[in-house]
């Protein structure tokens, strides 16, 4: 009987959002360095299903990566874009940094509650700026760590996260909200991985599912 109220829980968990992906565990940790050269990195296809936040296509591509391991959860995202436009004005941890061209990851390890949330947010800088929502905790810096490295048409982030931040430890086949948003300033528009409701990215009941698998 437990077993058949997990599975149906599950499919209907995942039926209730509408972006799905998995985080691949690995027992080879990315080097966070913005150079996607980690084994872990190609074994996994990236996922580029982008929209704009108030709804219609991307003027620009973004793919991005996500897998684990028992102490971590690493994300790495390619942003299209003339780099030589990119907005770099705040320069101080904890400022607005969603004014400049940015990505935050978006976690809910309480999923499917769906009230507590996190925000790790940073500009191509990269300057970080970690906010919670719903009575949780704000992650501490020493616990998330981002690389940026630049191109002429593209940039990358890639992005390392201890478990530790969201007072959760993930295993194998737990869900848990997720999304992953871009500003970009050339373009004047954000784009979301999840589809939003209303263009608010700060709804967890807009947030896609996260899986984590072996």
């Amino acid at each position: 009987m437990g077993i058949v109220f997990l599975v149906v829980f599950v499919c209907s968990a995942v039926g209730f959002a509408e972006a799905f992906v998995e985080a691949k565990f690995t027992d080879k940790p990315p080097k966070i360095d913005g150079v996607l050269d980690d084994e872990i990195w190609a074994k996994i296809v990236p996922r580029s299903d982008f929209s704009i936040s108030t709804g219609g296509t991307p003027d620009l591509k973004t793919e991005f990566w996500v897998a684990w391991d028992w102490d971590h959860l690493y994300v790495a995202i390619k942003n299209y874009v003339d780099t030589s436009k990119l907005a770099k004005n705040i320069t101080v941890d904890g400022g607005a940094t969603w004014e400049d061209d940015e990505n935050s990851v978006f976690l809910n390890p309480a999923f499917p509650e769906q009230v507590s949330m996190f925000q790790f947010s940073f500009n191509s800088i990269p300057v970080r700026t970690g906010l919670a929502y719903g009575g949780t905790p704000r992650p501490e810096y020493d616990f998330w760590e981002v690389a940026i490295v630049e191109a002429e048409d593209y940039y990358i982030a890639e992005v390392k996260i201890a478990f530790d931040a969201v007072w959760a430890w993930p295993e194998v086949g737990d869900l848990w909200g997720f999304n992953i948003g871009r500003g970009c300033t050339v373009t004047g528009k954000a784009y979301s991985w999840s589809p939003l409701k209303s263009g608010n990215f700060i709804d967890a009941t807009s947030f896609g599912i996260l899986e984590f698998v072996k």
